[in-house]
């Protein structure tokens, strides 16, 4: 067993997939522009914690549009209870995306092969689970002035610098200029775009294994000269991160 962290109320226990969802719906939910979630997962032994987090993201049918799901793991088969059944009306549909390789950036390419250019789309780590109020909330920064549905808007804000060899750090004496992967929320033709860099996408990949989700967000911000949105996730409800 393990606890759930949550910064605006009390941990709760979690006990593996058959966990009681926190915050699915709050204050009934229903936002008009609804996200894609992009979870991708590995390790065979965070399966009980996806097969949960992504019955939580079901539940979310007032923030959620779909989720995909992306295993990268090439060598071990997913087992058929993970992704739980769409076929309740009433639930967030899931689908399955199986890349040809284990890349990073196949949590790009997902979404550019499988949803609309202008829906938003929000890439999640596999271990953190955002609840309904704070997806909604991330939806309403990048609807909101000054992103107006271009910029990148996330929880988790670092800063690059580009003559300093500690490149990547976060304190306050730096404007944020990227947001990481763990909770990325953009426009789906950002990624589609990307993966049209046949350049960006192979240094994300081996043998250099730049970090894709810094190099991104830094794209993002040179194609539209707005800098990323950090979302307080204390204005809604903030992230739940598995300890396990």
């Amino acid at each position: 067993e393990g606890l759930l962290d949550i910064e605006t109320d009390e941990p709760l226990l979690y006990d593996g997939r058959n966990s009681i969802c926190p915050a699915t719906n709050e204050n009934t939910i229903a936002n008009e522009r609804k996200a894609t979630i992009v979870l991708m997962s590995y390790s065979p032994l965070r399966l009980d914690d996806v097969a949960w987090v992504l019955r939580c993201y079901q539940k979310m049918t007032g923030a959620v549009e779909q989720i995909i799901f992306v295993w990268n793991n090439l060598d071990v088969e997913l087992p058929g209870d993970i992704i739980p059944s769409s076929d309740d009306s009433n639930v967030v549909p899931v689908q399955l995306f199986n890349p040809a390789e284990n890349l990073m950036t196949n949590r790009f390419d997902a979404p550019s092969r499988l949803v609309d250019s202008s829906s938003p789309v929000i890439l999640i780590d596999d271990d953190v689970l955002l609840t309904a109020g704070l997806i909604s909330g991330m939806v309403d920064y990048w609807k909101s002035e000054p992103c107006l549905e271009q910029c990148v808007v996330g929880l988790d804000p670092r800063y690059v610098s580009p003559i300093s060899n500690n490149y990547y750090l976060y304190d306050r004496r730096h404007t944020p200029n990227v947001i990481i992967g763990k909770t990325m929320l953009a426009a789906n033709r950002h990624f589609q775009d990307f993966m049209k860099r046949k350049n960006l996408v192979e240094h994300s990949g081996p043998p250099s294994n730049a970090c894709e989700d810094l190099t991104f967000s830094l794209f993002v911000t040179t194609r539209t000269g707005l800098l990323p949105v950090v979302v307080k996730g204390e204005h809604y409800t903030a992230e739940i991160k598995l300890n396990s």
